[in-house]
């Protein structure tokens, strides 16, 4: 009798804990998405900048110039280079693997694209990607 309870138990526990096991790996997956509405549509822009660097506050002001009509659009992301060790090897890194390189700043990544140095004419490529990006859906922008 006692074989016979054991081999019960045993049958069930085989039967029972698979299930178990899948309702939570299906519960699980679930948990880790995050719905759309919560997602930013906001367009990261990343500028790698020094503090006393004239090309970056140029870029700077000029962000700030675009805010009214932009600024719904994109959100300035700044990483300090100059003072700050761990931003400038982090610029490194980010540009080795974009397969490119930043030998100085400003630096601006936005989506696929980045610019080292700002000039005038970069204003122009800069505002036709915050727009291209900002309307590619945030789920597959990169």
């Amino acid at each position: 009798m006692k074989k016979l309870s054991y081999l019960v138990v045993l049958l069930i526990a085989l039967f029972v804990i698979p299930f178990g096991v899948l309702a939570d790996e299906a519960a699980d997956t679930t948990a880790t998405e995050v719905p759309v509405e919560e997602v930013s549509k906001e367009v990261p822009i990343y500028f790698f900048f020094g503090d006393g660097c004239s090309y970056c506050a140029a870029a700077e002001a000029w962000f700030k110039e675009i805010e009214a009509e932009y600024g719904s659009k994109f959100e300035v992301k700044g990483y300090e280079t100059w003072y700050i060790q761990e931003n400038a090897d982090l610029m490194q890194i980010v540009a080795k693997a974009r397969k490119g390189t930043a030998d100085g700043v400003p630096y601006i990544i936005i989506g696929d694209q980045s610019w080292a140095g700002f000039a005038d004419e970069y204003k122009s490529e800069i505002l036709s990607k915050i727009d291209t990006v900002y309307e590619q859906d945030v789920n597959t922008r990169y």
